[in-house]
């Protein structure tokens, strides 16, 4: 017996922000036209783990799909995190972090503690640059300290703390 699940007014299917990211980011280094191929089966979840939602075998299909290579990092300590956050940026490398959307300026009403990815092209010890797709495709830059909030808030749908894909 099939179970659907209602979709809560106003709340995005899970992963739809990392995958339209992914794609911003890909045409960003010369390669368009991923955003209508990317991520259906990203935010699929099933009764029981598979190779879609939890298995977290979706940068291998994307590896397949584009050749963009995308690792899962993840930090329990948060000064480890920033540090490597800002050795990203050193190096030019822009990452997709999960932040709690309630603290992203220009988010919609009602604003909500809910996790939400944003793409980091920037990042030092006290400024942070991001895309939030949600809000449009222009640079936002906020303070690293504001970002630092995001990042450790708790909120809906965040499985584990300090996550990003560099």
């Amino acid at each position: 017996m099939t179970t659907l699940v209602e979709r809560r007014p106003g709340v995005p299917p899970i992963a739809t922000c990392h995958w339209q990211l992914l794609a911003d980011l890909l045409f960003r280094h010369g390669r368009p036209g991923f955003a209508d191929k990317l991520g259906l089966a990203w935010g699929c979840q099933f009764p029981a783990p598979g190779v879609l939602f939890g298995a977290m075998a979706w940068n291998a299909v994307l590896f397949e799909l584009t050749g963009g290579e995308v690792s899962i990092e993840r930090f329990t300590d948060p000064v480890a995190c920033r540090e490597r956050e800002i050795a990203l940026c050193a190096q030019r490398m822009p990452f997709v972090a999960e932040v709690d959307a309630f603290y992203l300026p220009g988010q919609p009403s009602p604003r909500l503690h809910l996790v939400h990815a944003v793409s980091v092209l920037q990042r030092t010890h006290r400024h942070v640059r991001v895309v939030d797709l949600r809000v449009g495709l222009d640079m936002v830059d906020l303070p690293a300290t504001e970002f630092d909030r995001m990042r450790e808030a708790p909120c809906e749908g965040r499985v584990e703390p300090r996550k990003l894909y560099p």
